[in-house]
């Protein structure tokens, strides 16, 4: 099947059993030709060629319309030289480019949009989804015959090998991308370093630039959530309520927005609602559109009517049951085969998502294209769970008798269930792993890297998810050995240290398979919480040890070189935030340093303090004392209120700080993994909008631990006491657990803004 799958990335023309002559390229010899009508894709094309040849070569090469006799002329994009030589990249799926190098002339071509100016987009911001295969050509090329590599723009990211001479081995090939779908999510994936971050239109420039480099997809079969495009509810809430899905209280899902925790606009889909998909879709191709995307609303559930009750035919409507699969899919076959029987060229898009990602009874037509969502390279941190997002892959691959369209994985953090801000996510080898294994069954893959911090937590990864997404199989080993002697020289080994060090953490001990339950496969599992993140993980001896491998690779290379800059800016934006942010905690976590800071401050305006009788508290009566610590004691859930009203009422566009100590008594979630059970302090406010504000926000505090401080500041807004029916409580939360969690020193204070 991997074979079946599998497309052609590189052919290579030569003469077989024996060794090709080689042209040999200098600075004084070389030009690079882009003919006078070439569209500006191809003029872009050329001057990265100039540019980054001329500085390998040490010679400003020309940039010239026609070829210069007696000199070696690179000869870029489709014109009458690259026809006459025999190449045809029209012939070549999309995003592929030719080569043929000669005696006298190198030709590289690919299919350029005739309109789109990628240096206009990137200075307004943006890189569209436009042809630019040559310019694919030109950083094929350098990569492979000048040894550039581009791990990172700008200097200290990419290396530019000095030579006096290129020898090019004579001979034709061609490259096509293994993966048609390529799309690191630069936008979601962190500031890029040195621009300021509340400057969006400069990052996007910096973004796209980083694009290019990545030589992500130029095109996508669509698909996220595109029933919201049909505008169903916009259209039809008043004259087809059907259309909606029927609550368990007899209301049709009927709304716009998000409703508690899930998306409003949801569906039956055993009305006519299909019908207008069916219409719409088919009004869209004969307007050209190629494939309409017709994947339900996030977060679907089940509708309770009768005629779909009759069609789930079971009460289990787990994500596991996937009891919406076969409405869905045959559904959207019928959409398929509605596009057929019109005579049109096109089709639909579904995913295989939460309640209906099992594979249906159903043949799929090939005017479906079919998308996945996994977990991804972090399911590497559990190998058993990764070899079934794999083998889910491989199945719907064999039940389509093809690859599947694209998957779409979540290796990102700071989203749910974990949160690890600061910590780099650097896993170039967890990449390589997970791709690898689903490559055979995959036309590409959209990579969904939410960071937070920085770009440049992900640029290794990204780096081997393109070589892997061009060339199909890459050795990882080398690939990562190559990267620490290019840019680190004699501080490699030291840097390989370091890497290999941060990779080991973040997948063995704070990783975890999937992020998001739609897609997950096995149990929903937990990352770390703040203090065995900070204290037991990241601790003080392991960012030593980090520091330790820094200071010798700066050591091994010469003061001021660009070795030495590269190994400062990794120690910035990969040490240096963990580094603060493990002393910053720890400074918060410590119960003796928040004493002082209150002894220390005279004049405090507090609202709320616990004291040592916990007056209109409401205390349980099995609560435990201990001087003035509350201990509660915990079979399930304990809840432990005070009202902030009259005295203590919170006040409008005010800044607050809620700070209490903490420790925790053989405190035992019932659900290991669970992040939302354990222990927390909460400020809960009814007005406009519910909020709760809990501290910890996500993984709560359990088992068995010495006593700890907590922070957190927060601004209410106008809504505050001036709205009817708004009131305000804090919060002692004990959740699904069992054992004694111990409260005191509990202070709300007002802060100046």
């Amino acid at each position: 099947m991997k074979d079946a799958f599998r497309l052609g990335a590189i052919l290579l023309t030569c003469c077989a059993g024996s060794l090709l002559p080689a042209a040999e390229l200098t600075g004084a010899n070389a030009e690079v030709v882009v003919a006078p009508n070439a569209p500006q894709a191809t003029r872009f094309a050329a001057a990265e060629m100039t540019n980054y040849l001329s500085r390998v070569l040490g010679h400003a090469l020309p940039l010239v319309p026609t070829p210069t006799e007696g000199r070696y002329a690179i000869i870029l994009g489709t014109n009458a030289w690259s026809r006459a030589a025999g190449l045809r990249p029209e012939t070549l799926p999309r995003d592929s480019y030719c080569v043929k190098i000669g005696p006298c002339r190198t030709y590289i071509a690919g299919c350029d949009n005739p309109t789109q100016d990628p240096a206009r987009q990137i200075a307004q911001g943006s890189i569209g989804k436009f042809e630019r295969a040559t310019l694919f050509g030109v950083y094929g090329f350098l990569d492979r015959h000048a040894g550039v590599r581009f791990y990172f723009p700008g200097e200290l990211g990419t290396i530019v090998p000095a030579a006096p001479s290129i020898l090019l081995p004579e001979g034709s090939y061609s490259v096509t991308p293994r993966f048609a779908t390529r799309d690191c999510y630069l936008h979601g994936a962190g500031p890029y370093p040195g621009v300021d971050p509340a400057d969006a239109k400069a990052q996007r420039r910096a973004k796209a630039v980083y694009s290019l480099l990545l030589r992500e997809e130029t095109d996508r079969i669509p698909c996220c959530h595109g029933q919201n495009r049909f505008k169903i509810a916009e259209r039809f809430s008043e004259s087809h309520p059907e259309y909606f899905q029927l609550r368990k209280n007899g209301t049709r899902c009927i709304g716009t927005k998000f409703e508690h925790n899930w998306m409003g606009r949801q569906l039956c889909h055993t009305s006519k609602v299909w019908d207008i998909f069916r219409e719409d879709t088919l009004a869209r191709i004969r307007k050209g559109e190629r494939y309409v995307d017709i994947m339900p609303q996030d977060g679907m559930s089940a509708c309770m009517c009768d005629n779909c009750q009759r069609v789930f035919n079971t009460d289990d409507f787990s994500l596991a049951s996937g009891y919406a699969t076969e409405l869905i899919w045959s559904n959207t076959v019928a959409v398929a085969k509605a596009v057929t029987d019109a005579g049109l060229d096109g089709g639909v898009s579904q995913m295989a998502y939460g309640t209906y990602r099992n594979i249906p009874s159903v043949d799929i037509p090939e005017n479906v294209k079919v998308v996945l969502a996994v977990g991804g390279p972090w399911s590497e941190s559990h190998p058993d769970i990764r070899d079934k997002q794999i083998a889910f892959v491989r199945s719907w691959a064999e039940k389509l008798g093809r690859p599947v369209s694209w998957i779409w994985t979540y290796p990102m953090k700071n989203y749910g269930r974990l949160q690890a801000r600061d910590v780099p996510q650097v896993a170039p080898r967890a990449f390589a792993t997970f791709y690898t294994l689903a490559e055979p069954y995959i036309d590409g893959s959209f990579v969904e890297s939410n960071v937070g911090e920085s770009l440049v937590q992900n640029y290794l990864n990204f780096y081997v998810f393109s070589k892997l997404a061009w060339d199909g199989k890459i050795d990882v080993d080398q690939v990562l050995a190559e990267h620490h002697r290019l840019m680190f020289g004699a501080g490699a080994p030291h840097m390989a240290r370091f890497f290999d060090a941060i990779e080991r953490k973040w997948i063995d001990e704070i990783a975890v398979p999937s992020l998001i339950g739609e897609t997950e496969i096995g149990p929903m599992l937990y990352g770390p919480n703040e203090i065995d993140l900070w204290l037991k993980i990241y601790s003080r001896a392991f960012l030593d040890e980090l520091n330790r491998s820094l200071q010798a690779a700066a050591a091994a290379v010469p003061s001021g070189s660009l070795e030495a800059r590269r190994i400062a800016w990794i120690r910035e934006e990969l040490y240096e935030r963990a580094a603060r942010h493990q002393k910053e905690f720890m400074s918060l976590f410590s119960p003796d340093v928040e004493r002082a800071r209150r002894a220390a401050d005279k004049d405090a305006r507090v609202v709320v303090e616990s004291g040592a009788d916990w007056k209109g508290w409401g205390l349980p009566k099995n609560a435990l004392r201990d001087g003035t610590a509350v201990g509660l004691v915990a079979d399930g859930r304990v809840y432990v209120g005070c009202a902030l009203r009259g005295a203590t009422a919170l006040k409008p566009n005010t800044k607050y700080r809620l700070s209490y100590f903490l420790k925790t008594d053989k405190l035992e979630r019932r659900d290991p993994k669970g992040g939302g059970n354990g222990a927390c302090m909460e400020v809960e406010q009814y007005g406009k909008k519910y909020s709760a504000l809990r501290m910890p926000a996500a993984t709560y505090w359990s088992g068995t631990r010495d006593w700890i401080h907590q922070s957190v500041e927060f601004t209410t807004n106008d809504d505050v006491v001036q709205l009817p029916g708004y009131k305000a409580n804090l919060w002692l939360r004990v959740f699904n657990s069992t054992g004694t969690a111990w409260f005191d020193g509990v202070r709300l204070e007002e802060m100046s803004r």
